[in-house]
């Protein structure tokens, strides 16, 4: 199965993990866990990318 993607730079993907990185941290880890697998099932390259830093 192709992976499909939105065909972002990598440097906005980053952005946007870094620019959401401290809300996201004060969430509950149920809020984050069901987030960032929406985000890695999505099928789209960029949202897991994003789904990585965030969880990590």
């Amino acid at each position: 199965m192709p992976l499909a993607a939105y065909r972002a730079y990598t440097v906005h993907v980053r952005n946007i993990a870094k620019q959401f990185g401290a809300a996201f941290a004060a969430w509950s880890e149920k809020e984050r866990t069901e987030l960032t697998r929406a985000l890695w099932e999505s099928g789209k390259f960029e949202e897991g990318a994003v789904a990585i830093p965030l969880y990590s």
